[in-house]
């Protein structure tokens, strides 16, 4: 199916557009679909991937190591917004700075006074052997849904942010 034109059909008619990523998958069907989103999309570096299957974090058995591994080469070159919404019953949020430190792999600092000027700062630095990264983690009144709790605040911070980064012009 053309992706550019899967907007526009009825939902009922766009099966396959989109894939639940909360199962087992078997390998054939991931590199497949893999396969299929580069034809579509454009090829990427070996290293990275369009879609990946769903994999439970921190299961206890030192898997987690491994997600932290992967994590710190994305965020090494992916700038990263992430919410820390205040009521949210899905994602603890407030608990990432600890999850982070604990990794043994990051050296964890939240800066609460950056981005200098900001009406929601929240900076989190994480620094490893491989150099540092700061994500930028605002607090908002909201739950899980931070752009239905508070939208305003967020597209205020988004903006701010992407021009920041250099994504978008201010």
């Amino acid at each position: 199916m053309d992706s550019r034109a899967s907007g526009r059909r009825r939902a009922g008619t766009r099966a396959g557009a989109a894939r639940r990523s909360c199962r087992v998958h078997d390998p054939a069907e991931v590199a497949a679909s893999e396969t299929d989103l580069r034809a579509e999309l454009g090829e990427l570096d070996a290293a990275d991937a369009y879609w990946l299957p769903y994999a439970p974090p921190c299961t206890g058995d030192g898997a987690e190591l491994g997600m932290f591994a992967v994590f710190e080469d994305i965020i090494g070159r992916t700038a990263t917004f992430i919410t820390n919404a205040r009521y949210d019953a899905v994602v603890y949020t407030e608990a990432l700075p600890a999850l982070f430190d604990e990794s043994s792999i990051f050296d964890v600092e939240l800066d609460t006074s950056l981005p200098e000027g900001a009406a929601r700062p929240g900076v989190l630095h994480l620094r490893s052997g491989a150099g540092g990264v700061s994500l930028r983690f605002p607090t908002y009144e909201a739950g899980h849904k931070v752009s239905v709790g508070a939208p305003r605040e967020l597209a205020e911070d988004a903006e701010a942010w992407l021009a920041a980064t250099g994504a978008s012009a201010p």
